[in-house]
């Protein structure tokens, strides 16, 4: 499966969302809900991974 494919299975809810802008929506991407997925989270990684260059040692980024 497509990991854009098994995020919206997991995280992309349809409804009526109020977004912190303001704005409506009919859908709303949960971030919490895919970042609890160990497959999910396993090719994320995999694929940040391959765009790093070479002799990268160390990476630092948000928490989650």
């Amino acid at each position: 499966m497509d990991i854009a494919q098994r995020i919206a299975e997991i995280a992309l809810l349809r409804g009526e969302f109020t977004l912190r802008s303001g704005r409506k929506s009919s859908f709303y991407l949960d971030k919490y809900l895919f970042s609890t997925q160990p497959d999910i989270l396993r090719r994320l990684g995999e694929m940040f991974a391959e765009r790093l260059p070479e002799g990268v040692t160390r990476l630092a980024g948000a928490e989650l």
